[in-house]
């Protein structure tokens, strides 16, 4: 904020002129946090692709933390997600490294790349887009066009109660 200009916290609520241009009331939605957490964690019910083919996970719960500019997904989540691609002719493979944000690398052409739908989280009873951009990026290597999988493999606990963290790439 600029050094002259007063700042506005609103605590308990929101303010509609801050929120994408064209939102209403109806944008707004609420889900619970999970009574068994110390985080702003919510029950999180599986994804799929927005063309309807599911991705099968094993996360129960999904953390949204506005200050982390990726997402940290349980490995055995983003292996599924890369399996599930291979139905849009796209093959991934894990980082030969763990522990330092290793991403998937993927063989990709533009069409495949281009058929490609939003992922849908369900979160608290609703779907939620992801929209491509967010889950898989396009790029061209030194060995031609190559795409990165934007899910960072990440085991923050292990167990039934692994979860996902999705960072403003989500808001």
């Amino acid at each position: 904020m600029p050094k002259n200009q007063d700042g506005k916290l609103t605590i308990g609520g929101y303010d509609l002129k801050y929120a994408k241009k064209g939102s209403s009331e109806e944008d707004i939605t609420w889900s619970s946090v999970s009574n068994d957490e110390k985080t702003w964690s919510a029950n999180f019910n599986g994804l799929k692709f927005k063309d309807g083919a599911n991705i099968a996970t094993k996360s129960e719960k999904i953390m949204l933390d506005t200050g982390l500019t990726y997402a940290l997904v349980p490995s055995a989540d983003v292996e599924s997600v890369a399996k599930a691609l291979m139905g849009y002719t796209i093959k991934c493979e894990a980082p030969s490294y763990t522990g330092h944000l290793g991403l998937y690398t993927c063989e990709c052409s533009q069409e495949s790349y281009g058929s490609l739908k939003p992922i849908q989280l369900f979160i608290g009873g609703q779907y939620f887009d992801m929209p491509v951009e967010s889950y898989i990026e396009r790029h061209s290597s030194e060995e031609g066009p190559e795409c990165k999988l934007l899910l960072h493999p990440y085991d923050t606990s292990y167990g039934s109660d692994s979860k996902w963290v999705l960072g403003a790439q989500f808001l």
